[in-house]
C-alpha cells in the first residue's frame, strides 16, 4: 500500500541552479573545467562575518568552528586575479544577465529593473573570498505542470562556486577553474506533495532552460536542492541532486526520515528532562581486549559515557532504509569533530568489549534495564564536546522531530546531516558593484520557443509524436535543428531516425556512439541528399566506421556501398534469379533474398519494382 503524501501534508519545493554557457560571471575567463596539474596553488582560511543584519549567520559560524585550511588551485592563462579575490569584480557579464532575463520571461517572472550584487557569506571553502556574489533578477512566476501550476518564487543570477578536488581531516583542496561561472538559481515555492510531482516539475523547468540554447549540458551543469517538510515541521534542504532519475527515491527516503523522527518525538519526549552528563570510564578498560579503546587509552586518551535514561534498543531505531538512528547521531557528531570512537550500549558487548565490561560501566553509571548509553573515546577535551553534541542532537530529534537543516545525498539514496539552514544574517551588499540597470532589448527581445511548440513543428516534418518528445528531450536536439535546415532535400523523419534509431541500435551493438561528431552525420547527409547513397546505407557506413575508424568515403567505397540506378538493380536481379522457378519461390521470399543482396544500396520500392516486373514476364 502506497503512501498518502498529500495526507501527512507533505510540502517539496525546489532550487534548481543551472550553468550558463559563456564566460565568468565578473571577469572575462573562459568557463572551461581542466585536468591539467595546475601552476597556482594557495592557501587560506576563512572566518564568518556580520551580515547587513549585524548577525553572524548560523551556518557560517558552523563551518568557522571545523577550523578548516583551504588550498586553492588555478591556471596563469585560464585564471585571474578576481577568482583569487586579489582585484575587485568587473562589470556583470551582459551575456549572463540577458539569458538570466530571458528564462524570467519564460517563467512568467516580473522582472526588477534595477539589480543589486549582494555577499551571500559562504566559509565552506568553496569561494575564495569567503562570499558569494549574487544578484536577485525577477519573482513571482509560475511553471505549468500536469497536476497544476508551480509557482516560481524568485530567479537570481550568481557566480558558481570552486571545484572540491580533495578533502583531509585538517585541510580540503578547491580548483578555480569553476568558481565565478555564471549560474541561475529558480526557486518554486512548495505547491509539490508527491516525489513524482517533484520530478516532473524539475523535468519541465530542466526542458525549459535547455529551449534557450544557451545553457551547459552534462553532469555537474545542473544541479536541485530539494526542500521537504512534512506535517509543518522543520524544512530540510537536500543538496545537490544531479540524477532526476534518482530524485524520487531521494524525496521517499527523506519523507521515511522525517516520519520516523517524528514518531520517535512524540513516544519520547521524557527524555527532554534528561540533562547532560558524561563519566569518566577510561579505569575499566584498563585489560581491555577492545584495540580502538586499548589504543586510545596507550596514547593519553580517555574513554566517556553518557546515559541515555529509558532508550534501550533505540539507537537501532531505523530511520532510512538500512539506516539507524546511530548513524544519524554519528553522522552530526563527525561533521564537527574529528573523533573516530563512538560506540552505544545497544551493539554490545562486541568490538573486543566485554559482557563484564559492559556490566562495571552499567554499574559506574548506575544504568537501569531499560536505559541505554554512549561511549565516546579520544582526547579528552575533544570525547567531551563529541559527547555534547551526541546530546544536543537527541534532544534536538526529540523535541522537534523536524529539524531545520541542510542534508547531503549518500550513495545508498539516504541522506547525512551537513549544516544548519542559513539564514537573512548571511547577506550584506557587494560594495565594489554598483546597481545594474535592465536594458529594455533584454525585454523585448524574441523568446525561444517552448517545448510544446517544437514538438509541434517536428510533427508536422512527418515525425511520429513519441520521436518528436525524445528529440526535444534529448541532447542532440541542436543538432537536429541545424541539419534539418542545412539539408532541406532531405526529411525531417530521415534526420531523425539517422541521429536517434540508428545511433541507437549501434549502441545496443555494443558500439561507442560518443565517437560520431556532427560532421560525420553531416557528411552522410551530403551524400544523401546528392543522390549517392540509400538512406539504409548510413547506418552501416557508421557502424564499420565504429569499428574500424576508416574515412566514411573510404568505407562506401570498400564496401560498395554508392547507390545503384535501377538499371544496375534490374540487372544484378535477373542475374540473381536465372534459372530458378519463380512461381515456386514466391513473390514474398524472392523480395527478401533480393533485399539481402541489394541492402544498403537500393531502396527498397525500385527493389520491388524491379521483382514484380520480373514476375510478370
Amino acid at each position: 500500500m502506497g503512501i498518502d503524501y498529500k495526507k501527512l501534508g507533505v510540502k517539496i519545493g525546489l532550487e534548481i541552479h543551472q550553468q550558463l554557457d559563456t564566460h565568468k560571471l565578473f571577469c572575462s575567463c573562459p568557463s572551461i573545467l581542466r585536468n591539467d596539474p595546475p601552476d597556482i596553488r594557495i592557501r587560506r582560511r576563512l572566518r564568518a562575518v556580520a551580515g547587513e543584519l549585524g548577525e553572524v549567520d548560523i551556518a557560517a559560524k558552523e563551518e568557522e568552528i571545523r577550523r578548516k585550511k583551504f588550498i586553492y588551485e588555478a591556471y596563469s592563462d585560464t585564471t585571474c586575479l578576481v577568482e583569487l579575490d586579489e582585484e575587485p569584480p568587473h562589470q556583470v557579464n551582459e551575456e549572463a544577465l540577458a539569458i538570466a532575463v530571458e528564462i524570467a520571461r519564460m517563467l512568467h517572472m516580473k522582472i526588477f529593473d534595477e539589480l543589486c550584487v549582494m555577499r551571500k557569506v559562504v566559509i565552506d571553502g568553496s569561494n575564495v573570498s569567503g562570499f558569494q556574489r549574487t544578484m536577485l533578477v525577477a519573482e513571482n512566476g509560475y511553471i505549468e505542470c500536469s497536476f497544476g501550476k508551480v509557482r516560481i518564487s524568485l530567479l537570481a543570477l550568481e557566480e558558481e562556486a570552486a571545484r572540491k578536488i580533495s578533502e583531509g581531516e585538517e585541510e580540503q583542496v578547491f580548483r578555480l577553474d569553476r568558481l565565478g561561472i555564471p549560474l541561475v538559481e529558480i526557486r518554486t515555492e512548495p505547491d509539490m506533495s508527491t516525489p513524482k510531482e517533484a520530478r516532473e516539475c524539475a523535468e519541465r523547468i530542466g526542458l525549459l532552460l535547455r529551449m534557450t540554447g544557451k545553457v551547459k549540458r552534462g553532469i555537474g551543469t545542473i544541479r536541485q536542492d530539494v526542500n521537504v517538510s512534512v506535517r509543518g515541521k522543520g524544512r530540510v534542504e537536500i543538496k545537490g541532486v544531479q540524477d532526476l532519475r534518482h530524485l524520487e527515491k531521494i524525496i521517499e527516503n527523506e519523507i521515511l526520515r522525517q516520519l520516523s523522527l517524528d514518531e520517535l518525538s512524540q513516544r519520547y519526549s521524557h527524555l527532554l528532562r534528561h540533562k547532560f552528563e558524561c563519566k569518566d570510564i577510561s579505569h575499566i578498560f584498563t585489560n581491555t581486549k577492545c584495540e580502538m579503546i586499548r589504543k586510545t587509552l596507550n596514547s593519553g586518551g580517555k574513554v566517556l559515557c553518557m546515559k541515555i535514561p529509558d532508550f534501550r534498543g533505540l539507537m537501532k531505531w531505523e530511520i532510512q532504509p538500512n539506516k539507524r538512528l546511530a548513524q544519524e547521531i554519528l553522522e552530526y557528531i563527525s561533521s564537527f569533530s574529528r573523533i573516530k570512537g563512538f560506540i552505544h550500549r545497544d551493539e554490545l558487548p562486541g568490538y573486543g568489549i566485554s559482557e563484564t565490561e559492559v556490566l562495571r560501566i552499567e554499574e559506574h553509571i548506575k544504568s537501569k534495564e531499560n536505559d541505554n548509553f554512549i561511549l565516546i573515546f579520544g582526547k579528552e577535551e575533544e570525547a567531551i564536546e563529541a559527547l555534547r553534541l551526541a546530546y544536543e542532537r537527541l534532544i534536538e530529534l526529540i523535541k522537534y522531530g523536524g529539524i531545520n537543516e541542510v542534508r547531503g545525498v549518500k550513495e545508498d539514496l539516504t541522506t547525512r546531516f551537513m549544516r544548519k539552514l542559513p539564514g537573512a544574517s548571511r547577506m550584506y551588499p557587494e560594495t565594489d558593484l554598483p546597481p545594474v540597470k535592465i536594458k529594455r532589448e533584454m525585454l523585448t527581445s524574441r523568446l525561444p520557443e517552448t517545448p510544446e511548440e517544437k514538438i509541434k513543428k517536428f510533427i508536422k516534418l512527418g515525425l511520429s509524436p513519441e520521436l518528436a518528445q525524445q528529440i526535444v528531450r534529448s541532447e542532440k536536439l541542436e543538432w537536429f535543428e541545424e541539419l534539418v535546415k542545412e539539408f532541406k532535400g532531405v526529411r525531417g523523419s530521415l534526420i531523425a531516425k539517422l541521429l536517434f534509431n540508428s545511433l541507437e541500435n549501434l549502441k545496443k551493438k555494443g558500439l561507442d556512439v560518443s565517437q560520431v561528431r556532427k560532421e560525420d552525420i553531416k557528411q552522410l547527409l551530403r551524400l544523401l541528399s546528392e543522390d549517392k547513397i540509400v538512406f539504409e546505407a548510413c547506418e552501416l557506413v557508421l557502424e564499420e566506421f565504429l569499428k574500424t575508424g576508416e574515412e566514411i568515403s573510404e568505407i562506401i567505397v570498400k564496401r560498395k556501398l554508392t547507390k545503384l540506378s535501377k538499371c544496375e538493380v534490374r540487372k544484378i536481379i535477373r542475374e540473381l534469379f536465372a534459372g530458378k522457378n519463380l512461381k515456386e519461390l514466391g513473390l514474398q521470399r524472392a523480395l527478401n533474398i533480393a533485399m539481402k543482396e541489394l541492402r544498403g544500396r537500393a531502396e527498397y520500392p525500385t527493389v520491388e519494382k524491379c521483382v514484380r516486373e520480373l514476375f510478370k514476364q
